[in-house]
C-alpha cells in the first residue's frame, strides 16, 4: 500500500488528511507517512 499512497499523494491526487486516515486505520505506518509527507504523524 505504501506505494500507492506515495505515488497518488506526489501526482496530487490523495491530500494529506487522505494519509492521516490511512495511517490511523493501519493502511501505511506512521514511519512511512513521514516518508511519504516529510512531517511527523501527529493525532489530533
Amino acid at each position: 500500500m505504501f506505494n500507492f499512497y506515495n505515488t497518488f499523494y506526489k501526482v496530487g491526487y490523495l491530500d494529506l488528511k487522505t494519509l492521516r486516515e490511512a495511517t490511523r486505520w493501519g493502511c501505511i505506518t506512521e514511519e512511512q507517512f513521514k516518508t511519504i509527507t516529510g512531517e511527523d504523524f501527529v493525532t489530533k
